[in-house]
């Protein structure tokens, strides 16, 4: 899987690097399935054995010696289902889903380390998730979430937009604060320090401080934005005023055209002197002001601009007729 993960992560796409990260999500996916067909089918295809044969004590775990636990082998399914889709971007909300269902796995194992839950590491789907699989499982799936930081979840998190700007200061806390207060709570009733009742008045208290805290922070934060984007469009608007005042006080025709060349702007200047009116000549064609003697080496000049919109031999602006 962590193959896998390196192959899809290449600067520069390669035929080769495509199958063969392919072949490796593939085969972690099918390792993981296979060991989930011998838990629901009671049966053994010799796969547990392959890096250990035995343990030191027979009863320190429910599945035979080297398998995986349940838990591990859906996460390790749907780890390898996600690297198997990262270069197929039409299934990109399968990927994202799959790998955020398994990073939650191994994040579940994990809280089980972290609060010491016992009872849950005898549970059958838990059995034998250690550490550091939990661990690897996490990071697997978010690095296979970075691993297309321009599309989806991820680049809802990095963009420059309000959006994304809300994400980056809202989630760390979302994930590390229960984490800490849940945290706080179970070493606080170890202490008896805190019980019962006392111990949810005093969690629902810090959740309510710290959200309020959130919250307000990033309200005065957008309506800092938001006022800096006002003032932004004001000069603006302000700037396009004093333009547009500029060229209808003009006393030359100040024509403007769009990419394909029709007529976007018509100053009162050009409507003296084409006898025209703005009303008349916006969206039509440019050639409409010029005699057709001249619609041909105007053509062969328009074609003569490069992709960037400039001359690459003859100035636009030079004489036609």
């Amino acid at each position: 899987a962590g193959t896998a993960l390196w192959l899809a992560c290449g600067a520069r796409r390669f035929a080769w690097r495509d199958r063969w990260q392919l072949v490796s999500a593939s085969a972690a996916a099918l390792l993981a399935l296979l060991t989930l067909a011998q838990y629901v089918l009671a049966a053994d295809f010799g796969i547990d054995n392959l890096l250990l044969a035995s343990l030191p004590d027979p009863g320190m775990a429910a599945a035979p010696a080297g398998r995986m636990a349940a838990a591990t082998a859906v996460g390790l399914a749907l780890s390898g289902g996600a690297l198997a889709l990262l270069n197929f971007p039409r299934r990109r909300t399968a990927r994202e889903l799959a790998a955020v269902l398994g990073a939650l796995i191994g994040l579940a194992a994990l809280l089980g380390y972290v609060y010491d839950l016992r009872s849950m590491h005898h549970t059958w789907a838990f059995s034998s998730v250690s550490v550091l699989t939990a661990s690897a499982l996490l990071a697997l799936n978010l690095g296979c979430l970075l691993a297309r930081p321009n599309e989806g979840l991820i680049a809802t998190v990095i963009g420059k937009n309000a959006g994304g700007v809300l994400a980056r200061r809202l989630l760390p806390f979302a994930l590390l604060a229960p984490i800490v207060i849940g945290w706080l709570r179970s070493a606080g009733e170890e202490r008896q320090l805190l019980s019962g009742r006392f111990g949810v008045a005093v969690v629902t208290g810090a959740y309510i401080v710290l959200f309020s805290v959130l919250i307000l922070r990033t309200a005065r934060s957008l309506g800092r934005a938001d006022q800096q984007r006002q003032a932004a469009e004001q000069a603006r608007l302000a700037q396009h005023a004093q333009l547009t005042g500029i060229i209808d006080s003009a006393m030359d025709a100040v024509i403007m055209v769009d990419s394909r060349q029709r007529i976007a702007l018509f100053n009162p200047a050009a409507e003296v002197i084409f006898g025209r009116t703005a009303a008349d000549a916006l969206g039509q064609p440019l050639d409409m002001l010029l005699p057709a003697s001249a619609w041909a080496v105007h053509a062969e000049h328009i074609r003569s601009f490069d992709p960037r919109g400039r001359a690459s031999r003859r100035m636009a602006g030079a004489r036609t007729v």
